[in-house]
């Protein structure tokens, strides 16, 4: 089986893919030959996302994790349809997902090192909730499935329960003895660091846009995601797991939205 660990930039992915680094006696990361060198986890290259019939090493009793940023193309149906994958996902309050970029991309030197987030905001604000929306619409307008998904709020405030149903909806076979309590110590955020060039583990506080984000930010950042139907987005994933509508319900904009359908607010 190949667990397929996906997110929007910033959401959480590095989390939930080290929810399977640490069950080293079942799992391990997809074959080097296979993976892009540039990335610090493991991530499979486009051409074997695209064409994962094609391959078997990840079949049967061999388990396999990747990490991915995947939102385009059309191979999306054909991997939720593959039996021997699961595609994975995590959904966080867009305000910290852009706080937590505006540090990664000065860490990875992407931006100037004394740009502030207010000119960062100004900057870059539009484009990245632009990915976001498009990352959400490509993986749940599938006839109703979408990615095993959990949510970054719900794994900070209650992290056994929020563990044990991503688990669940894994459905997992009997070669996969999932160990959650294994997770827990290996992943607390005092513990739970990347170091070197690209590091971007940082404090993982959920709200932590209120000590960056001026009120009239957040509130051109909600408008925007309602334009952009984010809330509709969010009511089909919580059609898809109903223990995260809680959660979804009170994070960014909530379900809000005044549009039946999703649009685009891209250049505009």
């Amino acid at each position: 089986m190949l667990f397929v660990c996906n997110g929007a930039p910033k959401s959480g992915t590095t989390w939930i893919t080290h929810f399977f680094k640490f069950q080293k006696s079942w799992v391990n990361p997809t074959p080097s030959e296979f993976n892009d060198p540039n990335w610090v986890n493991p991530r499979l290259k486009n051409r074997y996302l695209i064409d994962l019939d094609g391959y078997d090493f990840y079949r049967g009793d061999n388990h396999y994790y990747t990490k991915v940023h995947t939102f385009s193309g059309d191979w999306a149906q054909a991997m939720l349809d593959n039996p021997d994958v699961r595609v994975l996902s995590i959904i966080r309050d867009v305000r910290d997902q852009l706080v937590s970029r505006y540090y990664h991309d000065h860490k990875i030197k992407k931006i100037e090192t004394d740009m502030s987030f207010d000119d960062y905001f100004d900057g870059y604000a539009r484009m990245y909730l632009q990915l976001t929306l498009e990352y959400n619409a490509f993986w749940y307008e599938h006839d109703g499935r979408g990615p095993v998904t959990t949510s970054y709020e719900y794994l900070q405030e209650d992290f056994d329960r929020a563990v044990a149903d991503f688990v669940a909806a894994l459905k997992l076979p009997p070669s996969a003895p999932f160990n959650v309590q294994l997770v827990k110590r290996k992943t607390n955020f005092s513990d739970f660091k990347i170091t070197g060039e690209g590091e971007f583990m940082r404090k993982g506080i959920v709200g932590d846009y209120q000590n960056h984000m001026s009120e009239a930010q957040a509130t051109h950042l909600e408008d925007m995601l309602r334009k952009g139907g984010y809330g509709l987005l969010k009511r089909q994933i919580a059609n898809l797991h109903p223990e995260l509508e809680p959660i979804l319900a009170r994070t960014d904009i909530g379900f809000d939205t005044p549009f039946s359908k999703l649009v685009s607010f891209a250049g505009k």
